[in-house]
């Protein structure tokens, strides 16, 4: 489905009715890693977070309603 750009492994959670899958992946312009979702049947692979925060750990709920994950999202000092 996916590889990591820095060869980190991919952690999948299933959806489930089995149609979604869900990981953490690197990005590749900032080493960062973002949530991505794969649409099994339509073979169709989008990242859902901005790699700007690092996120991680996805899983969707028990229902399939909503997807959680993990995120290191520090700002300090910001400039307004």
């Amino acid at each position: 489905v996916d590889q990591d750009p820095l060869m980190n492994g991919l952690v999948p959670s299933w959806s489930h009715d089995s149609a979604w899958l869900t990981y953490g992946r690197t990005d590749e312009r900032n080493s960062q890693s973002a949530v991505w979702v794969y649409d099994v049947k339509g073979d169709k692979k989008t990242r859902v977070t901005d790699p700007m925060f690092s996120s991680y750990q996805p899983c969707f709920d028990r229902a399939g309603d909503w997807l959680y994950f993990a995120s290191n999202r520090a700002i300090s000092r910001p400039v307004y």
